[in-house]
């Protein structure tokens, strides 16, 4: 070894998986809460219709709203869930930064937001943004 090489533990610089696809239509696997912040969402924004991120596993998550002509993509997040199980975390952290990576605006939703003042807010700055 010429002390150049990472370590035996390091993950590969790049990754042959393939990228994550996002894909309208509204997602089987949304809960009732997400169904209708995205009923709302496309009442505010006509643009943003629900959808599914299927991750390079090819495991499905529901989109709350994807717009692809700006490439936007509005998506649930639970932080409690997040701060209770790290793997859950750094594996949503790991697909949002794909998306990124592949030309997507992500816009995490806190599912607490989904019926409060906060999510009011955000739907209508959602409908501004062009």
């Amino acid at each position: 070894a010429t002390g150049a090489e990472p370590p035996a533990s390091s993950p590969p610089l790049s990754s042959a998986s393939s990228p994550p696809v996002v894909t309208i239509g509204e997602s089987g696997a949304m809960s009732a809460a997400e169904r209708a912040f995205a009923a709302r969402l496309s009442a505010a924004d006509r643009r943003l219709v629900p959808g599914t991120v299927t991750d390079s596993a090819g495991a499905p998550s529901p989109a709350l709203g994807v717009d692809p002509t700006t490439r936007r993509l509005l998506l649930a997040v639970d932080p409690d869930g997040w701060v209770a199980d790290p793997v859950t975390w750094s594996a949503a952290l790991r697909l949002h930064n794909a998306l990124r990576l592949g030309g997507w605006r992500v816009v995490r939703i806190p599912t607490p937001w989904f019926e409060s003042p906060e999510g009011e807010t955000v739907l209508q700055d959602l409908a501004q943004i062009r």
